[in-house]
């Protein structure tokens, strides 16, 4: 698990994750609507930091 980029943190341990269109504003111990983010403690995690997560199967 890694810090995000692209994220303000807010009052009461929320944050604001800016990385797309959503803008999710996320509570604590909640995940934005792509799932892959967390917030813990008023800090936004990447929980797929590092890892593949989308790949091109028409061989381009």
């Amino acid at each position: 698990m890694h810090e995000a980029a692209f994220y303000d943190a807010k009052d009461e341990n929320k944050v604001r994750c800016h990385l797309c269109h959503h803008q999710c504003r996320i509570r604590e111990g909640k995940r934005g609507i792509c799932g892959v983010r967390q917030n813990r403690a008023g800090t936004l995690y990447s929980l797929v930091y590092g890892k593949i997560i989308a790949f091109d199967w028409r061989g381009r």
